[in-house]
């Protein structure tokens, strides 16, 4: 019985302990997130045997060396993964910093950390042969600067600039909540998701963005997600009542809605794009004897771009404004003409599509794209883009077959 109850006392010792270090002691990679942090890639989950199998098939097949039986064994001790960008993306100055979670391996990393580090000072500082091993590979194939670790709350946090380490772990995490949706959206992506923080300059209508992508036999996928602030994009939540030149909407061709097309100032009339509000419209009120404010007023919800023929079909409410605008554009472009209160700018190339596209009720971007056609570079045949803009978010989607993939990385070899 004193067995017994021994063998129950050490039970529930260790779970107190798993316990503790879990809930207590450890800190998610996620706190490491500041204002700061420009750009976060995490991987969020151990990539499935199955999946490095794939992957391995694929890399033999480009000509890439991949250890798959090595991946899996690292990705073992790994339950998560961190690498978050921390600085001012304009000016360029920026630093990096990746943070290994092992779970509960982590006493035994912090055990086995004499093999791979260096003591240096309260840093680890990753050794010789190693660091040889990391310029070997196929990823880095350059000198790598010293690689600094520290052990800090369950995390193994990486950095090439000590100082900058020692900023990172005390530094004030930031909880925003659309970072953390974004992340819990992509949690289980094999490949991780790369996030974009702009909460730096709001004043670009943009909150956010994330990227994902995947490889298989088939094809490559590169998925981008662009969140705009609600406020600002709260204008594309009311479309037009009628959309009258859908019909006109075909491959190659972007097309946009929205019931007052006025509310786009908020996006233009920044310091990014058109500056000062005031100041342009003064300006285009003495050249050209109408503002912008007037033209996207008269907008009547929708237009037509032709990315391929360089077109567009913009419907106006009324005439009033119809031939000032249209000897503005011939300034540019002789090709401007009128369809009543249609405004065709280029060659008046839109005809009725057969199959009309379907879009939701408070869709305002849509778009299915061949790169090649738009961009006019041959080598980009066979490179499909789709566009998608509902709420205040506006989806991307690039597909590239996987003959292609491999033809393009064999020329770059």
């Amino acid at each position: 019985m004193k067995k017994l109850y021994g063998l129950l006392v050490l039970l529930i010792l260790i779970a107190g302990g798993v316990l503790g270090f879990n809930y207590i002691y450890k800190v998610s990679p996620r706190e490491f997130i500041s204002e700061d942090s420009i750009a976060i890639y995490a991987l969020q989950k151990k990539i499935s045997p199955e999946k490095y199998a794939e992957q391995a098939e694929i890399a033999k097949d480009l000509g890439y060396k991949f250890d798959a039986k090595k991946a899996e064994e690292i990705n073992r001790y790994i339950s998560q993964l961190y690498v978050l960008v921390d600085g001012t993306l304009l000016m360029g100055e920026v630093n990096t910093a990746a943070v290994v979670d092992t779970g509960l391996w982590y006493p035994f990393a912090i055990k086995e950390s004499t093999k791979y580090f260096d003591k240096d000072g309260e840093f680890y500082k990753l050794k010789p042969e190693y660091k040889q091993k990391l310029e070997d590979t196929e990823i880095f194939k350059k000198d790598l600067k010293d690689i600094y670790a520290i052990f800090h709350r369950g995390q193994i946090i990486l950095s090439e600039n000590k100082i900058f380490l020692k900023k990172f772990i005390e530094k004030k995490s930031l909880y925003n909540a659309k970072i953390e949706e974004i992340l819990d959206e992509n949690k289980n992506r094999d490949f991780g998701v790369l996030v974009y923080n702009n909460s730096k300059y709001p004043a670009t209508g943009i909150e956010a963005a994330s990227a994902t992508w995947d490889l298989n036999k088939t094809e490559g996928k590169v998925d981008v997600k662009i969140y705009g602030i609600p406020e600002v994009f709260a204008g594309f939540d009311v479309q037009p009542k009628e959309r009258k030149i859908l019909k006109y909407a075909d491959k190659n061709k972007l097309y946009i809605s929205m019931e007052n097309f006025e509310n786009l100032e908020k996006l233009i009339f920044n310091k990014y794009i058109f500056g000062n509000k005031e100041a342009i419209t003064m300006m285009w009120q003495g050249m050209f004897g109408i503002t912008p404010q007037e033209i996207l007023q008269e907008i009547d919800g929708e237009i037509i771009l032709d990315l391929e023929k360089e077109s567009a079909m913009i419907p106006f409410k009324t005439d009033k404004n119809l031939s000032k605008l249209q000897d503005l554009l011939k300034i540019f472009n002789e090709n401007v003409t009128l369809k009543g209160n249609v405004l065709i700018y280029g060659y008046d190339i839109f005809k009725e599509n057969s199959f009309p596209y379907v879009v939701e009720d408070k869709q305002f971007i849509n778009g299915e794209f061949d790169l090649a056609a738009i961009s006019k570079a041959k080598d980009l045949a066979g490179v499909d883009l789709k566009v998608k803009g509902i709420g205040n978010e506006i989806d991307i989607e690039v597909t590239i077959p996987y003959e292609k993939l491999k033809n393009e990385i064999n020329i770059i070899k």
